[in-house]
């Protein structure tokens, strides 16, 4: 009899430890299906936001209202690495502003070098702010030293009077760049869109310019020993 009782507490056990790991499986399956669900909608309501800022001229808070998404302006700095001799491009997107008398600037908050680099003082950018008089590119081109950056704590960066921004790029200099950043970059708008699909969410964050970049903006060629085909 007290055998009989032992086993039958041993299999009850084994059904109840059983039943908890499947009841444990079933909610980690509807927890990742949920998750996908929830991601799937917040993309959705990402695309719809990226329609409206590239197909229409509705302002911020309309696109907000029409999609659930949160849509607005971003001065939120942005970090770059580069590597030596190459360098990156920042489209700015300023409405038709026009730089005459306050012109736009731009900041550099942090600049680290590569460790690689022989010393702080080695690593140089070359900053070239570019705009758009309506009927030609105005640009110019200034060199900073990293010692130039520690003596103010940060660059400012104006662009060319007479035109609206459209594009800076900043190219580093005799050595790699580990980290830069660089604030108030105008026409930056920073989207947060959300899922929710039972008791489970999720939220997507894009940052991106306005309006596409200006084309007719590169000063370099391409070089190739084979030929070249271009398709649709």
């Amino acid at each position: 009899m007290l055998l009989a009782v032992l086993i039958t507490s041993t299999v009850l056990s084994a059904a109840s430890a059983l039943a908890t790991i499947i009841i444990s499986e079933i909610r980690q399956t509807r927890q990742t299906a949920g998750a996908i669900q929830a991601r799937a909608s917040a993309e959705q309501k990402t695309e719809r936001v990226l329609y409206l800022l590239r197909k229409t001229e509705l302002p911020l808070d309309q696109i907000a209202g029409a999609t659930g998404a949160a849509v607005s302006s971003s001065q939120d700095p942005q970090y770059f690495s580069i590597q030596e001799n190459d360098f990156v491009s920042l489209p700015i997107s300023v409405d038709g502003e026009v730089s005459d008398i306050a012109p736009r600037i731009t900041t550099i908050t942090t600049w680290k070098p590569a460790e690689a680099c022989a010393s702080a003082s080695a690593s140089w950018i070359e900053v070239t702010p570019i705009s758009w008089n309506g009927a030609e590119f105005i640009s110019q081109r200034y060199p900073y030293s990293h010692s130039d950056f520690t003596s103010e704590g940060q660059l400012r960066i104006a662009f060319p009077a007479g035109g609206t921004p459209v594009e800076m790029r900043i190219r580093a200099l005799y050595c790699d760049i580990d980290n830069l950043a660089v604030e108030d970059i105008p026409g930056r708008v920073r989207i947060v869109a959300s899922g929710q699909s039972g008791d489970v969410s999720q939220s997507l964050q894009t940052l991106m310019v306005r309006r596409p970049p200006a084309s007719g903006l590169f000063d370099f060629v391409i070089f190739s020993e084979s030929e070249i085909k271009k398709g649709l």
